[in-house]
């Protein structure tokens, strides 16, 4: 089930890459490791996060906050997906639902400080998630590497299936599809 809850939060590097491919903006294996190590790197900070909060509550607690957490994390996910987009004032919020804008110069390439920028993007959504399987047992180390290795693929692939499908507009509904996971994911916890 970790695997699964990991795939669903690589939904939106997935959803980025392939618009970076769509659109022809390069995006290097360089600058995807880049990515990926932001990602990796924040998603252990929160996972160690839910650690420390596991010294001072039970164990059934932390099961209750831990699944509790992923449902409302899921539901933010899909209220997310669902306002239409607006300018953000923070930056990284608009990364997400505007992708192009992570090409900050506006250069067709991903470089400098673009690919650290859009891994904290991707983090944004994922840091409550990773509380949350941290304070359900998950191991931080392993899960972040695990994590990490599966956005370097995961946008590898949405990169390539960006540029085979230049004209197919459906990705746009996979949004929701994260927040929906960690719904099911939460509420399964939750019962069993």
């Amino acid at each position: 089930m970790l695997y699964f809850l990991l795939l669903a939060i690589s939904i939106d590097s997935f959803i980025i890459s392939y618009t970076y491919g769509l659109k022809g903006v390069q995006l290097s294996i360089l600058q995807r490791v880049k990515v990926a190590v932001t990602v990796g790197v924040v998603f252990y900070i929160s996972m160690k996060m839910g650690t420390w909060l596991q010294l001072y509550l039970s164990l059934k607690l932390t099961e209750i906050l831990g699944a509790s957490l992923l449902i409302l994390n899921g539901f933010s996910f899909i209220l997310s997906a669902l306002q239409p987009t607006k300018n953000s004032k923070f930056p990284l919020f608009s990364i997400l639902k505007k992708p192009l804008k992570g090409d900050r110069d506006n250069s067709g390439f991903i470089n400098g400080t673009e690919p650290f920028i859009i891994g904290l993007a991707l983090s944004l959504d994922s840091m409550g998630t990773g509380i949350s399987i941290s304070l359900l047992g998950a191991q931080p180390l392993i899960t972040s590497f695990s994590l990490l290795l599966l956005n370097i693929l995961i946008l590898s692939s949405g990169v390539e299936v960006g540029k085979h499908f230049r004209k197919w507009k459906k990705m746009a509904k996979l949004s929701i599809l994260p927040g929906c996971l960690l719904v099911l994911f939460g509420v399964i916890k939750l019962v069993i």
